[in-house]
């Protein structure tokens, strides 16, 4: 993978904070955020570690917006590397390129080029007026590219972080097996779990201590009076966390949880919760859950064969066999097949308004208007509504 180095380390103004000069704490503490780039990295003089800027930290008592850089990698097991180059002055080619190379740079690592501390004065401006960029990097290969050929040779120190490392607040730890998962909203706040394989009951069991983390695949009917349980969705007993604890069983979202394996709830033929908590899509012209309703009650879902089309007139298909104490209609839509072509319902033609179906519902029926001959097609009609009883 390519390092992750900064481009441009350019002088901006005459303030002690650039990019090619190391900082004391005191100076990370008054830095102009109307000067800085979003990040930024420098080397300090009072420690010798690298720092990271970040414009919309917050700041700390001892080094305002900066923290302590601890590898490109961010969770690298192995050692960081500090390698110092010169890029000579004679060394620039036609196109002012030249290339050094990191022998203990590896492709693992990440880090940040620029100069290093014991750099004079002279070197300093010199490198700021070159205006130098990393131009390629190939392996431990990078290519440096100059606006202006210094006059001067000018060392360079590569800051790589340790090997192996695996992004940005990776926690040590885990066990062959486990996955890492998060512990709540807040970036980095993550942990490694074991993959729990969810037991599909048709009773939810009493919540309590006992049971606190384990997840469940609720397959019974779904309830009508609270707590509601709605058949297909996932449930994991969870703590208020209190002095004197309640446990509850919460509706969960298995994309959410990777330690989660479903492995057997699909072997066992039975719907999966999808990403907006409800089952695993599917049409049924059976009656089915389908999710949850803004109110926390289900959703309802059947596909209803409405037969063939009429000729330029209204045909009414009575679904009251199908379903029963329907509250609201969230969703009408149909498919008509014909002759090869898919026409989503309602549909409208942008070229003339004879070829419009109008769909719609009069309770108890679904209503079906044609301003045109379509009977040779089939007709299939989805609904998806609450019902009274929940």
């Amino acid at each position: 993978m390519a390092i992750n180095v900064s481009q441009a380390f350019h002088r901006t103004s005459a303030n002690p904070v650039d990019e090619s000069m190391a900082l004391t704490k005191a100076q990370m503490l008054t830095v102009n955020d109307n000067l800085m780039p979003a990040y930024y990295f420098t080397i300090c003089q009072d420690d010798g570690d690298i720092y990271l800027y970040d414009k919309t930290a917050t700041p700390s008592v001892t080094t305002g917006k900066f923290t302590k850089f601890e590898g490109g990698g961010g969770g690298g097991t192995g050692e960081g590397v500090v390698i110092t180059k010169t890029l000579l002055a004679s060394g620039w080619d036609a196109n002012n390129r030249q290339s050094l190379t990191f022998n203990d740079y590896t492709d693992d690592m990440g880090g940040v080029i620029g100069m290093p501390t014991n750099a004079t004065a002279a070197q300093k401006e010199a490198y700021a007026a070159a205006v130098i960029d990393v131009y390629s990097q190939s392996g431990n290969v990078f290519t440096f590219e100059c606006e202006e050929v210094p006059s001067v040779d000018l060392p360079v120190t590569l800051y790589a972080g340790g090997s192996g490392g695996s992004g940005s607040g990776v926690p040590a730890g885990g066990t062959t097996g486990q996955v890492l998962a998060k512990k709540s909203n807040t970036d980095g706040d993550v942990e490694w779990k074991d993959v729990a394989n969810p037991t599909q009951v048709s009773t939810m069991p009493t919540a309590s201590a006992t049971n606190l983390g384990q997840i469940v695949q609720y397959v019974g009917t779904t309830t009508t009076t609270a707590p509601i349980y709605v058949n297909g969705l996932f449930y994991e007993c969870v703590s208020d966390g209190e002095s004197t604890p309640t446990y509850s069983w919460e509706q969960k979202d298995v994309q959410s949880y990777p330690e989660i394996d479903l492995t057997n709830v699909f072997a066992s033929g039975f719907p999966v919760a999808s990403v907006s908590g409800a089952r695993q899509f599917e049409y049924s012209t059976g009656e089915q859950v389908v999710g949850t309703w803004i109110d926390g009650k289900p959703i309802y879902q059947i596909t209803v064969d409405c037969g063939n089309l009429p000729k330029s007139n209204l045909k009414r298909v009575d679904y009251s066999s199908l379903i029963s104490n329907v509250k609201n209609f969230l969703k009408v839509e149909g498919i008509f097949f014909s002759s090869g072509y898919a026409y989503p319902l309602p549909y409208v033609n942008r070229g003339s308004i004879q070829y419009q179906i109008q769909l719609y519902i009069e309770k108890p029926e679904i209503m079906i208007w044609t301003a045109d001959n379509f009977v040779d097609g089939q007709v299939y009609v989805t609904l998806q509504y609450t019902k009274t009883t929940d």
